[in-house]
């Protein structure tokens, strides 16, 4: 694997999943503050609070960060994609059974994407390819940083 294509496999990862067992650092997170173990500690209630006016929800940053994901598997695929930034933040609320599916298709885009990189899919020297593919790491790295935000606010005032 080329050996920018598999830095970045390493931060994107690290950025949904969290440092990797048996690695000896991290590049970004520490332990499990990465998007997909937060937002599997958090209730629906938790993911759907808003914590002062004009910031987005932890549920929010959820379906805009699956919609971002969405896109890059879109192109991958071949669509044609013209994205709707305002429907990427369509949901700010969700119930338990909402709040399951949203965590289950933002952890499938995820791995949709993977499976893309492992395959030979997306090819880094195709210049649209490589914008998407190290957009998604610096947009990644804005959600988490967002999610982290909300969610210690969020504990600090319990």
């Amino acid at each position: 694997m080329d050996v920018h294509l598999s830095a970045w496999l390493v931060l994107f990862r690290e950025m949904f999943e969290g440092v990797v067992p048996g690695a000896d650092g991290t590049m970004v997170v520490e332990k499990s503050e990465a998007i997909m173990p937060i937002l599997d500690g958090l209730s629906a209630n938790e993911a759907s609070r808003n914590i002062c006016a004009g910031v987005n929800s932890v549920a929010g940053h959820s379906h805009h960060t699956t919609y971002y994901v969405n896109l890059l598997n879109r192109v991958v695929a071949g669509d044609e994609v013209r994205p709707d930034w305002t429907a990427s933040w369509g949901q700010e609320n969700v119930n338990e059974e909402e709040w399951s599916v949203m965590r289950d298709r933002l952890r499938h885009e995820y791995q949709l994407l993977l499976s893309h990189v492992d395959s030979g899919r997306l090819v880094p020297d195709n210049e649209l390819h490589a914008a998407y593919l190290w957009g998604q790491v610096a947009h990644a790295a804005f959600h988490l940083g967002s999610i982290r935000q909300i969610v210690w606010i969020m504990r600090s005032d319990s």
